[in-house]
């Protein structure tokens, strides 16, 4: 028998900036209360590439599939949080931070459901390796679990990470999971431009039987965009950029170059589109005539 290969993870990091003023914490955290502070967010979206890629911890395992996400080049005054449990898209109802289709909701998920539900795993290496999960909210019997408790993720030098574990999912169904990571900041006083990844953990080059090594393990690599899979790489929700250039000359100049060549600056139009707004900017093109 001969066994080819398949992508298990793909993914969307989806973020639309803060603006100067920055970004309110609400004083006791939790999911509703940082919807309804208005504090800025940045949605990752997490799809299996077939059914049964996201498979929680069975027996011989040390773990099941985990996600690392990993952060850097934020200001020191940032705080960041994140749902302590993910109740994916075949839950009973999938947590979104309300910029990826979805409307802002925690999640709800029912237990022993076979639905897709991701936990954080509280002290786990850089790779993503050991820790223990987070508690769950007490169980109401044969009711479902409401998911409203978040948690910091720890930065140092404006870096982190963060931990989720697969704890209960369908092994056919092809299921995806969107998080909010909840970004407070006081005030912005300079630029800053900070990066998010996403990739399957632990994360490990151990390619051979190891009696230390974890099991699941996965070596590195960049999960490719979700949105085909998801059906929404078209969608209004993604910013999209558009150049309109106008024919017309609006100042005329010599310059000194060889051969006496005329420049002229033509006005061009820059659009992005985001969240169904278009926002536009003027400028001009110097060109060579």
């Amino acid at each position: 028998m001969v066994a080819y290969a398949q992508t298990g993870l793909f993914a969307t990091l989806y973020d639309r900036g803060i603006t100067c003023t920055g970004s309110p914490l609400p004083s006791i955290v939790n999911l509703p209360n940082l919807f309804a502070a208005g504090t800025a967010l940045a949605s990752t979206r997490v799809t299996e590439g077939f059914g049964g890629a996201f498979q929680p911890r069975s027996e011989g395992e040390d773990n099941g599939t985990r996600f690392l996400i990993r952060y850097s080049g934020f200001p020191a005054n940032t705080h960041l949080y994140l749902p302590d449990a993910v109740a994916g898209s075949d839950a009973l109802t999938p947590i979104a931070g309300g910029d990826l289709g979805y409307r802002q909701q925690a999640g709800q998920y029912v237990p022993g459901s076979g639905t897709l539900l991701l936990v954080r795993v509280q002290g786990a290496d850089g790779n993503g390796a050991g820790g223990n999960l987070a508690p769950l909210p007490p169980n109401p019997g044969s009711g479902a679990l409401t998911l409203i408790s978040a948690s910091e993720v720890p930065l140092s030098g404006g870096s982190g990470y963060a931990v989720y574990e697969v704890v209960d999912a369908s092994p056919t169904q092809l299921e995806t999971a969107q998080f909010p990571t909840f970004i407070g900041i006081s005030n912005i006083t300079a630029p800053a431009v900070a990066q998010e990844s996403v990739s399957f953990a632990p994360v490990s080059n151990v390619t051979a039987a190891s009696p230390t090594a974890p099991i699941q393990r996965f070596a590195k690599s960049t999960p490719p965009s979700d949105c085909s899979l998801v059906g929404d790489c078209g969608a209004s929700y993604f910013p999209k950029l558009s150049v309109a250039a106008s024919p017309a000359i609006v100042q005329q100049v010599n310059v000194a170059v060889p051969g006496d060549l005329a420049a002229s600056a033509t006005q061009i139009v820059i659009c992005a589109t985001i969240g169904g707004q278009q926002y536009c900017s003027a400028g001009s093109l110097l060109t060579i005539q």
